[in-house]
C-alpha cells in the first residue's frame, strides 16, 4: 500500500520480486560445449550462459561404435511411406511372418460365434464404395480381416448410428470417410484381404446396448484378426497412414574427430520412432494397449518410416530383418518380453501363478499411465487383456482390474504420482487401481513378506453379468485385520510424513532425535515406543497431497516385508469411514513405514535412502556434499570438501549391499529364514503358488501377535518404527476404544472386521 505517495517497505520488496521475474524472462546467451570422451565418443551440449553444470537444455551423443555400425548399414528411404520400396518391405514382412513364424500362427479354429459382429467389405480396387456387412450373413467358412487402431481426436470421424444403419448396409462412399479410413482400405484391397473393421464404423455410437456388447468382444476380434494397422502418428482420422518424409530423418550423422593418423569418426544414434511418444501420438492412448497386445502382427504408420511388430520381430525400414538391441530402449525391450510372455501363457497352462500376476502388473503398469477420454472406461479398454488372461487361470476370480490370487499383495498398488480428483461417477471400487486416473505400480513380489491383515471375501457386482472384466457398478472387499485411528501430518521439509498416535498424553518427542540410538547395544533396553513415527505416503488424490497438510485416517496395515538387504517395511492403506454402514470405508491411500539395518546418516550420505511413494529404485540417487566430475564417461567420485557445490554419487543395490555391515546382513538373513518357514507353513502340502479351498486369496497364515512376530530373529531396537506401530495397535484398545460404528466386528487386540468400498 501507499502512505503519503511512498512506496512502503513491502511495495519496494514486492517490485524487487517482479524486476527478478522479468530478469529470469530476459534474453540470455547461450554456451555450447563439446565434451571429448577418449574410448566413447563425443558429445555436443548447449545450455544457457552461466547455468550450472547440470542445467542442459540440449545434448546429442556421437559414438565411435555407432560409426563402425553405420558404415556397413543401409540408410537409403524414399521421399514417401507410401512409396513402391516401402510397400515391397511391407510385403515382405507379412509374408515372412505368415508363412515362417509359428509364434504367431493361430492354431485354434475361430468358429463363426467368435467374428466379429460386423465388418467392412472393402470391395474391389475400382469401387468408390464400401459397405457395412452382418458377418452372420456371411456364407463362408473362415473369416479374414484387418482391424484399424487409430486416435478420433477432436474431430469426430465418420460414425455408425441407428440412424444410419440401413444406408450403411448398401455403401458407405468413400468420399464421405476421413483420410486414416480411406488409406486402411486402399491398403486392405491392395493386399487382397476382404473386410476392414473399424470401431467407429463396426459399432453402433448411439447405442449403449450395442457398444456395452461389442466392447466386451475386444479380446477375441483382434487376437483373431490377420493384421492390426496402427495410425500411430496421426493426431485424428484426418491425418492418413502415409506421410512425404525426408531421407536425411532416419540417416546417422557421421562426425570426423581429430586429424590426420588420429582421425576418428563418431556417429549419431538410431531411435525408432516408435519409441518417441511425441512422434507417436497413438500409443498415448488407452485402448491401444489392448489393440497392440492381443494383435498377431501390427504395421505401425509413423511419419519418418513403417514400423513391423509381431510375436517374434520388431524392426522397421532402417532395421528391416530385426532391432539391434542397442537401439532399443528398455521399454522396448520390456515390451517385447511382455508380448512374448503373453503368449507363453496360453502355450503353457502350467504356468506358475505367480508368473501371471507378475505379467498383469506388467500390463497394468504400462496402461494405467495412458489417456482415456472417458475414465469411466479404464476398465472397459482393458477388457481384451483381463478376459484372455481370466480365461487361462482357472479358480482365479477377476475383481475390477486386480486378482483373487494374492490379493491382499493386490491391494497395496500405488500411484506413482497423485492421480486427479476422484470423477464424481464411478468407474470402480477405491480399493482398485482403475478407480484413479494416473499411472500406478502393483507390487507382485511375495518371497519374504508376512500377512498382518486376511482377505476375508471380495465381490464384484458387473453392469452386465455375461461380461465380469466390464464395466462394475459396485463392490467390496471384507478384511479381518488390525486397525487404528492416527493423524498424518506433512513434515516442512521433505517428503516424508509423520503418523501420529493418541497415546492420551501430551509429548514433544520428535521421531528424528532418537535415531542416533537405533544402532546402540543397549538399544532394546532405552528405546521407548514412538508416537510420531516417519512414513511414506502416497495419496490417490492430486487434491490431497497438495492441500492437506494433516488428516485425521484410519490406518490398515497389511505386510511386513524385508527390503533386500537394508531393512524391513509395514505398507498398509489410508482408509477414511464412510459412515453409511458399520466398518465400511473408502480407501484415500497407501501408507509405508520402514526400518534401516543400515544408518545412512552416519555415513554422510544424506538422511536416507530416497524412494517414490515408498518404493526403493534399483538405483539411488544419493546426494553428497560433492561434485561428481566425468572422465572418459564414467563418474568419479571427488573426495568430501573438494568442492562446495551439491551433486549426486548413484549408489546402486550391489553398491548398497556391499555398504551394509554383516551384522546388518545376519540380520536380514534371520528375519528371511524366519519368512520362509512362516510360508511353508502357509502352503504346506500344495503345489508351489497354488491356493486352497479354504484361502482361495492365499493369504496363507496370518500372525496376530504384532509385538511378538520377530522376537525370535529381532531384537527391539532392530525395527524401532514398525514395532512402535504395532505395538501401539495391540494396546490402542486401553487407550480408546472406536466407536462400534467403525467395525462389523472387534476381535481384540487391535484386530477389526471392516469393509471397504
Amino acid at each position: 500500500m501507499r502512505s503519503n505517495g511512498r512506496l512502503t517497505e513491502e511495495d519496494e520488496r514486492e517490485l524487487r520480486r517482479m524486476k527478478e521475474e522479468e530478469s529470469d524472462f530476459a534474453l540470455k546467451p547461450l554456451k555450447a560445449e563439446t565434451r571429448y570422451l577418449r574410448e566413447t565418443g563425443v558429445s555436443f551440449l548447449l545450455r544457457v550462459d552461466g547455468a550450472s553444470e547440470h542445467d542442459v537444455l540440449a545434448d546429442i551423443d556421437f559414438s565411435f561404435e555407432n560409426a563402425l555400425r553405420k558404415s556397413s548399414e543401409t540408410f537409403s528411404h524414399s521421399l514417401h511411406t507410401q512409396s513402391e520400396r516401402s510397400w515391397t518391405q511391407i510385403l515382405e514382412w507379412i509374408n515372412e511372418c505368415t508363412a515362417r513364424h509359428t509364434a504367431c500362427q493361430n492354431h485354434t479354429p475361430v468358429t463363426r460365434p467368435q467374428w466379429p459382429t460386423r465388418l467392412i467389405a472393402v470391395g474391389d480396387s475400382n469401387s468408390a464404395n464400401v459397405r457395412l456387412c452382418d458377418t452372420s450373413a456371411l456364407n463362408c467358412s473362415a473369416l479374414v480381416y484387418i482391424t484399424l487402431s487409430h486416435c478420433w481426436g477432436q474431430l469426430v470421424p465418420t460414425q455408425l448410428l441407428i440412424e444410419n444403419y440401413s444406408t450403411y448396409l448398401e455403401a458407405i462412399d468413400l468420399s464421405d470417410l476421413p483420410k486414416t479410413f480411406r488409406d486402411a482400405v486402399e491398403l486392405a484391397r491392395k493386399l487382397e484381404v476382404p473386410y476392414l473393421w473399424i470401431d467407429s464404423l463396426c459399432i453402433v455410437q448411439n447405442s449403449a446396448t450395442d457398444w456395452a456388447s461389442e466392447s466386451s468382444k475386444m479380446n477375441g476380434l483382434y487376437k483373431n484378426s490377420y493384421l492390426n494397422l496402427a495410425a500411430a502418428a496421426s493426431m485424428d482420422a484426418n491425418g492418413g497412414l502415409f506421410y512425404p518424409r525426408s531421407p536425411l530423418s532416419t540417416t546417422p550423422c557421421i562426425v570426423k574427430i581429430g586429424q590426420g593418423a588420429d582421425a576418428k569418426y563418431a556417429g549419431s544414434s538410431y531411435t525408432p520412432e516408435n519409441e518417441r511418444s511425441e512422434k507417436m501420438v497413438l500409443f498415448t492412448r488407452a485402448w491401444v494397449s489392448q489393440e497392440c497386445l492381443l494383435a498377431p502382427r501390427i504395421l505401425l504408420f509413423g511419419k519418418e518410416e513403417l514400423h513391423w511388430e509381431c510375436n517374434e520381430l520388431r524392426a522397421s525400414e532402417t532395421f528391416p530383418q530385426r532391432y539391434k538391441a542397442s537401439e532399443l530402449a528398455e521399454s522396448e525391450i520390456q515390451a517385447k518380453f511382455l508380448r512374448m510372455v503373453w503368449r507363453k501363457m496360453h502355450e503353457n497352462t502350467s504356468l506358475s501363478s505367480q508368473m501371471r500376476l507378475e505379467v498383469w502388473s506388467e500390463v497394468v503398469s504400462e496402461y494405467s499411465g495412458k489417456k482415456l477420454t472417458k475414465v469411466s472406461d479404464k476398465l472397459v479398454a482393458l477388457a481384451g487383456p483381463a478376459t484372455d488372461l481370466g480365461k487361462s487361470w482357472a479358480t482365479v476370480d477377476y475383481l475390477a482390474g486386480l486378482w483373487s490370487y494374492r490379493l491382499r499383495r493386490g491391494l497395496l498398488w500405488r500411484c506413482w504420482e497423485p492421480s486427479p480428483p476422484r470423477q464424481p461417477y464411478y468407474s470402480a471400487p477405491s480399493w482398485s487401481w482403475a478407480s484413479v486416473d494416473g499411472p500406478v505400480f502393483l507390487p507382485v513380489d511375495d518371497q519374504y513378506v508376512e500377512g498382518l491383515t486376511e482377505v476375508l471375501t471380495a465381490d464384484i457386482q458387473a453392469s452386465d453379468a455375461s461380461h465380469p472384466y466390464g464395466i462394475v457398478c459396485n463392490g467390496y472387499v471384507l478384511l479381518k485385520g488390525p486397525m487404528v485411528k492416527a493423524t498424518v501430518s506433512k513434515r516442512s521439509s521433505g517428503e516424508l510424513w509423520d503418523i501420529i498416535f493418541d497415546t492420551g498424553e501430551a509429548t514433544d518427542e520428535d521421531e528424528g532425535t532418537k535415531d542416533e540410538d537405533l544402532d546402540s547395544k543397549d538399544a532394546e533396553d532405552i528405546i521407548p515406543l514412538r508416537s510420531k513415527i516417519s512414513a511414506s505416503v502416497s495419496w490417490d488424490d492430486r487434491g490431497m497431497e497438495t492441500t492437506v497438510q494433516a488428516a485425521n485416517v484410519y490406518l490398515l496395515p497389511l505386510e511386513v516385508g524385508l527390503r533386500a538387504d537394508v531393512g524391513i517395511s509395514l505398507e498398509g492403506l489410508l482408509l477414511l469411514p464412510t459412515f453409511l454402514q458399520n466398518g465400511q470405508f473408502r480407501r484415500l491411500g497407501y501408507f509405508e513405514v520402514q526400518d534401516d539395518w543400515y544408518d545412512w546418516v552416519g555415513l554422510g550420505l544424506g538422511s536416507g535412502l530416497p524412494k517414490m511413494n515408498g518404493q526403493t529404485h534399483d538405483s539411488w540417487q544419493i546426494s553428497l556434499e560433492e561434485e561428481a566430475v566425468i572422465l572418459d564417461g564414467c563418474p568419479q567420485k571427488r573426495p568430501l570438501g573438494d568442492s562446495t557445490e551439491r551433486g549426486y554419487y548413484y549408489v546402486t543395490q550391489l553398491d548398497a549391499q556391499a555398504l551394509v555391515p554383516e551384522h546388518d546382513k545376519n540380520r536380514s538373513e534371520r528375519i528371511k529364514e524366519w519368512m520362509r518357514r512362516f510360508r511353508e507353513r502357509s502352503f504346506q502340502n500344495l503345489e508351489e503358488n497354488q491356493s486352497r479351498e479354504d484361502d482361495r486369496y492365499c493369504n496363507g497364515l496370518v500372525d496376530k501377535t504384532l509385538t511378538e512376530s520377530y522376537g525370535y530373529c529381532l531384537k527391539r531396537g532392530d525395527y524401532p518404527r514398525i514395532e512402535s506401530f504395532l505395538s501401539y495397535i495391540a494396546d490402542s484398545e486401553k487407550v480408546s476404544i472406536l466407536s462400534d460404528q467403525l467395525y462389523e466386528e472387534r476381535h481384540g487386540g487391535g484386530y477389526f472386521t471392516i469393509q471397504i468400498i
